[in-house]
């Protein structure tokens, strides 16, 4: 099983972009797996950092203190 990353970069290494990319994607989709899984949404999330950090949160909750709802 391949991920579309590791698919979409052996794509690039062939030099293929737009129309061409998107059919050599489609030929090679069963490389990919199948269907999406709840375990899929799980594991990414365990590698993604926060958007939005400690601090902020303090700013914005000090903000939303001060003046409430927008």
């Amino acid at each position: 099983m391949m991920s579309v990353r590791r698919l979409m970069e052996a794509a690039r290494k062939l030099g293929l972009k737009g129309e061409e990319m998107q059919r050599y994607l489609a030929e090679n989709k069963d490389e990919l797996g199948g269907d999406v899984t709840q375990l899929d949404f799980t594991n990414a999330l365990k590698k993604v950092g926060k958007s939005v950090g400690e601090a902020d949160l303090e700013k914005y909750s000090k903000w939303f203190e001060e003046f409430g709802a927008a």
